[in-house]
């Protein structure tokens, strides 16, 4: 499991992350492809990707000519990662303040309130 600060994914791998882990391992043309509806261009998505390898948050292997991706850590330990990270930048690592923000604004769904309240 990664540490919470050993990786940091921005905004925009994020959206490349989602792709890999939702299907990999992938192709660059596939990654492309599932990015199209961005503004961006190959040589944009080509660097980010470039970057996540760097970071060690994906990986490469060779076939032939072209390079499939795979993802080295976990959406879970991703997702993990950054909530921790985010509940002690903003709510000084009082995770029960979040909680309590969440239940009281109109994010959640009936359904999902009932689901909080049997957790606790």
């Amino acid at each position: 499991m990664f540490q919470q600060n050993e990786v940091k994914i921005s905004d925009s791998e994020w959206l490349i992350m989602q792709v890999i882990w939702n299907k990999s391992p992938l192709y660059m043309g596939d990654i492309v492809s599932a990015l199209s509806y961005t503004p961006w261009r190959r040589t944009t998505i080509q660097t980010m990707v470039a970057r996540l390898v760097t970071k060690n948050v994906i990986a490469t292997n060779r076939t032939g000519y072209a390079f499939l991706y795979y993802p080295l850590i976990s959406r879970e330990d991703a997702v993990n990662m950054y909530t921790k990270s985010f509940v002690e930048r903003v709510y000084c690592g009082n995770a029960s303040d979040l909680i309590t923000k969440i239940a009281e604004s109109d994010m959640l769904k009936p359904e999902d309130k009932k689901k909080l309240k049997k957790l606790f």
